[in-house]
Order: structure tokens, then sequence, then C-alpha cells
């Protein structure tokens, strides 16, 4: 029987069951974020009926609304620069808003009273807001949002039974405490469909050369979802966010077990695997099978067989239901 020591080790290159990597949640720091504001840029809208245009850089009515002492606010503050807030044509808002009244029966919106207003650097844009919001010709003005940062991912380490020690894990928390236990000095080369290369929790993944590509790469069920979590479980960041891989600390390089030309060639995967594991880091290398084709293949048994025969290197797949010969 292995000891705790050797089983931990082991683990460290073991997969478990399969864990996404691909959601996140938002915290309250980022719904924080979400509510900042431009410091040069505001939106205005006029009151219903003051029919305000835009002409050049200058506001006018159209009807009979006063707009005096909208100017004496806007000459407070030169260099001002007045944009259309909805960019469609004056006459093809007018004549959707019409439709929809009458198709509602209904008052709609009018689109053409917005406005967006640009100040010079140093100038102070809340100030001109102030001064908008006390004109009875202006039904409302505020400074302009901002786009919303990404959402943080939080970190999922803590559903991730599966590294604690046996019976419910493998133990690879305790790998991690013994040197090389966190995969260093290991490269493990993924042979699967497609991956997410640029997820934000799969920095090693990430920059060229991790691709090692037999033919073409190519997809044969469009979804990357499932390689992303197998790389997920592999080598997660250890960080913050997110999971945090079983051999975290291990090279990663990627093999498409299926391309363009031969379509599902699972066999020269291997094969391709295997060497480039053996050729850049021959100290310890290790192949690892994702994709296990239904039966047993000669080909695939011979690529296999001949792994095996490689010193320093580990072949492996997950969740096998039939035995390789």
């Amino acid at each position: 029987m292995l000891s705790r020591k050797a089983a931990a080790l082991a683990a460290v290159v073991s997969l478990a069951a399969a864990f996404s990597v691909v959601g996140a949640l938002v915290t309250d720091e980022a719904r924080s974020a979400a509510v900042a504001n431009a410091k040069d840029r505001l939106h205005v809208k006029f009151v219903d009926g003051s029919a305000i245009r835009l002409r050049g850089n200058t506001l006018v009515s159209v009807g009979s609304t006063d707009v005096s002492a909208l100017r004496a606010v806007l000459r407070k503050y030169p260099g001002v620069h007045i944009q259309r807030l909805f960019s469609r044509s004056e006459e093809e808002l007018a004549d959707e808003k019409a439709r929809n009244e009458r198709r509602t029966g209904r008052k709609q919106p009018d689109k053409n009273l917005w406005y967006r207003m640009v100040l010079p650097p140093a100038r102070n844009a809340a100030a001109l807001v102030k001064d908008l919001r006390g004109l009875d010709i202006v039904q409302t003005a505020y400074l302009e949002p901002l786009p919303s940062p990404p959402p943080v991912t939080p970190s999922f380490v803590d559903d991730q039974g599966y590294l604690n020690a046996a019976t419910d894990g493998i133990d690879a928390e305790y790998a991690w405490t013994v040197p090389g236990g966190t995969g260093g000095n290991v490269r493990i080369v993924d042979v699967e469909y497609s991956w997410n290369q640029s997820h934000e929790d799969l920095d090693a993944a990430s920059g060229g050369g991790v691709l090692i590509p037999n033919g073409t790469p190519s997809d044969p069920f469009s979804n990357n979802d499932h390689g992303t979590a197998v790389l997920g479980e592999l080598i997660s960041t250890n960080d913050s966010l997110g999971v945090t891989g079983i051999a975290h600390g291990a090279g990663i390089g990627l093999v498409n077990a299926n391309n363009t030309g031969d379509g599902y060639d699972l066999a020269d995967s291997i094969d391709t695997a295997a060497a480039a594991a053996a050729s850049e880091h021959p100290a310890a290398s290790v192949a690892e099978r994702r994709s296990r084709p239904l039966g047993s293949p000669a080909g695939y048994s011979r690529a296999v067989n001949s792994v095996r025969l490689r010193p320093r290197m580990l072949i492996g797949s997950e969740r096998n239901r039939a035995r390789v010969p």
C-alpha cells in the first residue's frame, strides 16, 4: 500500500470530478464601481414640448420656448461641446415617436430632447449639472455614467472538496506541503478538443508556445467548456479568485485530439504530446490523455504503449470505462 506521502504526490497528477471555472459573481465592490460617473461629460433632458434642437453647437427652440436663461448658463462654461444623445436623425426619431403613440394610445418620450455636453479639461461638469437643474426648461441633468467594470470573480477553493484528504478527496493540499508537490519541474500535456486559454484563472495556459498543434485544431462539439474545466482542475492559478489547480506549479502543453484534416486523430495526438513532453522537459514529463475513444483501436493502443516505455513519463486518462490493452 502506498504511503500517505507517495499517494499525495501521485494525486498531484491525478484528476478529480469536473469543476467549472467559467462562473463569476458580482461583488459589492464591483456594484459600487458601476455607479461611477464621468468628470467632464453630462446628459441633459429638456421638458416635453420645449422643442429644443441642436443647430451647429447651439441649442435653439424650433417652437416658442425661451432659451435665454439656458444660453446664459452655457456662457459661464466656455468651450462646452454639445451633442445629440441619440444619433439617428431628428426626423427618424420623430416618426418613431408618432408611430408608437398611435400604436399604444399613450404619450411617448421625445428622444430629440436628450443631449450630451462635453466640457474642456479642468471645467466643473458637476457645477454645470447644478445650474442646468435650476432651469425651468430642464427636466433632468446628470453626470454621464461610466461603463460598469467586469465582475470580480470570488474564490471557489472552498468548493473544491476533491483537494481534501481521503476519503473525500485526493489529499492534494497535503501534497502541496511536500517539495515538488505542486507540480514544479513537471510538464503536463493535455490532449483534448479545445480550451479557453485566455481565461482569467489559467495564467499558465496563456501566451505562445502552449499549444502543440496536431494539424489544424478543430473542436467537434464547438464548446470549450470541458477543456477549460479540465485545465482548471489541473493548473488554475494559485491566487485569490476562482479555483486552485491540483498541480498549479506545473507547466502545461495542449495538443488537439481533433483536427480539420484527419478528424478525431487521438493516436497521433498522443504521440505528438509524448514527443513534445520528452523533448521540452525530459526530467519529469507527464502526457495526460483526456479523450478516450470507444473501444481500443490498435493505433491508439500502440501510441499509449510507446509512451509507457519512455523514462519518467506517466500517461493517464480520466474516468476510463474500458481497459487499455
